[in-house]
C-alpha cells in the first residue's frame, strides 16, 4: 500500500475509526493496541505510539455517534483515497482477530456511510483485502 497524506484531522479520524472497530467487542486490549499500531503504519505509512492509541480509546469510549458526526462533517473535504484508507484500516482491525460479528460489520458500514461512500465501493475494498 502506498503512503496516504493525512492531515491532522484525517489522521485523528482514521485512528478513532480503528479504535472504534476494536472496541466493538469491549475495551481495547494490549494486543489490539499493537494491531492498531501495525495496521496504521501499513495503511497510513506513519507510526502511532501505543500511548496515543490508549489515550484516544479512553476519550472515545461509547461515543460512536460523535465519530460518525465527525466523519460526516469531514467527508466533503476528504479525497477518495483518504476515505478508502480509513475504511481499509477499520476493516483490517475488524478482521484481525479472525472473527467478524454482525455488529462489527455494521459498524464498518456505519463508518463508510458517515464518509458518504456507496456500499458497492465498500464491498470492493473488502473483497480486495480478502484476497
Amino acid at each position: 500500500m502506498s503512503k496516504i497524506d493525512l492531515n491532522d484531522v484525517n489522521r485523528d479520524l482514521m485512528l478513532r475509526a480503528m479504535i472504534s472497530m476494536a472496541m466493538a467487542d469491549g475495551d481495547v486490549a494490549d494486543v489490539e493496541t499493537a494491531t492498531i499500531s501495525a495496521i496504521f503504519e501499513k495503511v497510513a505509512g506513519e507510526t502511532v505510539e501505543p500511548s496515543e492509541i490508549e489515550g484516544a480509546a479512553s476519550g472515545i469510549a461509547g461515543s460512536a455517534s460523535a465519530l460518525a458526526a465527525d466523519l460526516s462533517a469531514a467527508a466533503a473535504s476528504m479525497d477518495k483515497k483518504v476515505k478508502e484508507a480509513i475504511v481499509k484500516a477499520a476493516y483490517l482491525v475488524l478482521i484481525a482477530d479472525g472473527e467478524v460479528a454482525a455488529g462489527e460489520r455494521k459498524k464498518l458500514f456505519d463508518i463508510a456511510g458517515a464518509l458518504k461512500m456507496p456500499q458497492i465501493q465498500i464491498s470492493t475494498i473488502v473483497e480486495d483485502l480478502d484476497v
